[in-house]
């Protein structure tokens, strides 16, 4: 099935590119050892990844399938767009990793994260109070292979879509 509106055509694209790396380098993350969910979102890879294909999608969009032009919107829709589909795509993929693939991916996550959270105990109680701490302990294990994956979902858009802001604004012109 060919896709004839030119904005969506190339933000499947580039959206599908962006999913397929995202899963090797969360699974290669994996693999070795290091849970991805788990990285701070300064190190996270989104952000880059985020940042060439939407830069290289929205471009694509302006030069070769709209003359040279771009408004805002166009930009956005198609970085948006892009970012859609990295969530959804990502977040079927955590699903199917602690549903199908490896059943242990969900306890590993909870005792990695209680190790991390009684590791930084005195520094999560003096700044964010004895209440927060023990609240956290007490819900992280009942997190559930769901909340690993919408959580993942609800974390992708606001960073691709502060991206997509950043290159759509860059990126417009006018006639």
């Amino acid at each position: 099935m060919r896709i004839k509106n030119p904005l969506l055509s190339v933000s499947l694209k580039y959206g599908l590119l962006a999913a397929l790396l995202c899963i090797i380098l969360f699974s290669g993350l994996y693999i070795f050892g290091k849970n991805p969910l788990l990285i701070p979102l300064f190190l996270d890879f989104r952000i880059l990844i985020f940042a060439i294909f939407l830069l290289f999608g929205i471009r694509d969009f302006k030069d070769n399938k709209n003359g040279g032009i771009l408004h805002f919107w166009q930009g956005f829709a198609t970085g948006a767009i892009i970012v859609l589909i990295v969530a959804v795509v990502m977040g079927l993929f955590i699903a199917l990793l602690g549903g199908v693939i490896d059943h242990s991916f969900t306890a590993n996550y909870i005792n990695e994260m209680l190790q991390n959270i009684t590791g930084a105990k005195e520094k999560i109680i003096s700044e964010y109070g004895q209440d927060v701490y023990d609240k956290a302990v007490k819900l992280i294990p009942s997190t559930t292979l769901a909340d690993l994956s919408l959580d993942y979902f609800l974390k992708t858009i606001p960073i691709g879509l502060i991206i997509a802001i950043l290159i759509s604004l860059a990126f417009r012109r006018k006639e």
